[in-house]
């Protein structure tokens, strides 16, 4: 009987020992895993998406006019995220929210990467909408570029109505002073 029980013991203090063997060698995996950073890299994005708790982040750029996927980030419990990459020059890249199975077009963050650290902070209810980008000075201009641009385009669509409403019942004099104002914005817009 007792011969059985020290069989038992040493055989319970193998499995033991197994498990313990295996959980340091996960332990040690998870760590060498968690520092596989790109030793290349010269773009260190962080950022936080608040509110997320689970899903994932995918890093994208436009190669050969298809979306093709940089680096991929898991978000499991942290919303805090970070990713390294090298790159040769200022790129825009896009950071896409795989929200499982709705999509939406709040869904995919333009923005410009360079050389550097560029942080990104928004949230999941307003991906896009919320999104603060710091760091990188041609986003910075880019986003000057878009908010110039936008003013042009919605005067433009603003001349466009004006015209169709005209077209219903014609005015020469109308038609003029729209043509006026759109050769106007054309010169500011060759001018910028």
């Amino acid at each position: 009987m007792k011969s059985k029980i020290h069989e038992i013991q040493n055989t319970t203090n193998n499995i033991m020992s197994k498990k313990i063997v295996l959980a340091l060698v996960a332990v040690v995996s998870l760590i060498a895993c968690k520092e596989d950073v790109n030793p290349d890299a010269n773009v260190h994005i962080t950022g936080d998406v608040k509110g997320l708790s689970q899903g994932k982040l995918y890093l994208q750029k436009i190669q050969d006019s298809t979306l093709v996927i940089l680096d991929s980030i898991t978000i499991n419990g942290d919303s805090k995220f970070e990713c390294h990459i090298k790159l040769e020059s200022p790129e825009m890249l896009y950071l896409f929210l795989d929200r499982g199975q709705t999509n939406s077009i709040d869904n995919n963050l333009p923005f410009f990467a360079e050389p550097g650290n560029i942080k990104i902070e928004t949230t999941l209810k307003h991906f896009f909408a919320d999104a603060k980008i710091t760091g990188s000075k041609n986003h910075d201009l880019w986003k000057k570029f878009d908010t110039i641009n936008r003013k042009f385009v919605n005067q433009n669509l603003s001349l466009m109505a004006k015209r169709f409403k005209n077209d219903l019942k014609p005015n020469q004099k109308t038609i003029n002073s729209i043509e006026n104002e759109y050769q106007k914005l054309l010169k500011r817009k060759n001018a910028k």
